[in-house]
């Protein structure tokens, strides 16, 4: 399979430069995959996942909405922000959104669903 030149930037650096045989965007209409002699086109990026595989593994990233374009088995991805899988803690996340919820628990019904489930998970 030829492999592709793949750029991922976020606004002022590059956070991805490298060759690869197949990615998955989300889009603002979905998700796309896109292989070496992809058709030429641009596209909005939705808050999503871009999945970037090379050789037999893959490499996942969280991006924040951007564009993309596509065509002479190139791809570069403008996003306003991205943080790779593997720089993400994982306990971060869920105490920061505990902290969101607990916030929210104080101006809620107290028959609020979202507050149940969380009520559960303690």
């Amino acid at each position: 399979m030829t492999l592709w030149d793949v750029q991922n930037w976020e606004l002022n650096k590059i956070i991805w430069d490298s060759e690869v045989k197949e990615i998955i965007l989300s889009t603002n209409s979905g998700q796309i995959g896109v292989l070496p002699n992809h058709a030429p086109i641009a596209t909005a990026i939705d808050i999503g996942i871009l999945r970037i595989r090379l050789n037999d593994q893959w490499l996942t990233m969280a991006l924040m909405g951007g564009f993309a374009r596509i065509g002479n088995n190139e791809i570069t991805v403008l996003v306003n922000d991205a943080e790779k899988s593997i720089d993400i803690d994982p306990h971060s996340i869920l105490g920061s959104t505990l902290a969101c919820i607990t916030k929210k628990e104080d101006k809620s019904s107290p028959n609020d669903p979202l507050i149940d489930v969380v009520n559960q998970m303690r």
